[in-house]
């Protein structure tokens, strides 16, 4: 149960990060999200966002890939942190000296396109279920 469950959070965070390459298109923002923050280039970034509470997609997939996650709801609570410390940093007027406001849609719809996978894979294995039910019935 658990490796399928790593297999289906496998699929939801790939497809988050070609999600997140394919908005970007090119440029400094091709890779947003995949990695860490560089503090060298974003000096306040931990003012705004305490270490405890940064996540990446990469420390995501890195997870997926050691089965850490037990459940949905924690999978989907570090995806949540990614769009929570984009909120904090980027927001006008409250955010870092760096804030780049379109960067918190950009991180929403990742975490969409991670829902969005998701629900497929789960309604995927409900019918996948719902078939073998049926065959089981259907034997003498």
């Amino acid at each position: 149960m658990r490796q399928r469950t790593c297999r289906r959070f496998a699929k939801v965070i790939e497809a988050m990060i070609r999600h997140g390459a394919s908005r970007a298109r090119m440029g400094t923002m091709k890779h947003i999200f995949e990695k860490p923050v560089a503090l060298t280039v974003v000096p306040d970034y931990e003012a705004f966002v305490p270490k405890e509470r940064q996540m990446w997609l990469f420390k995501i997939k890195a997870r997926v890939q050691r089965c850490y996650y037990g459940s949905k709801d924690d999978f989907l609570a570090d995806c949540q942190l990614l769009v929570e410390a984009a909120r904090a940093y980027n927001t006008p007027g409250r955010g870092g000296r760096l804030a780049t406001p379109g960067l918190i849609d950009a991180a929403q719809g990742l975490y969409t396109e991670g829902l969005r996978v998701l629900a497929e894979q789960v309604d995927l294995a409900y019918w996948e279920k719902r078939v073998e039910i049926e065959r089981i019935r259907q034997q003498p």
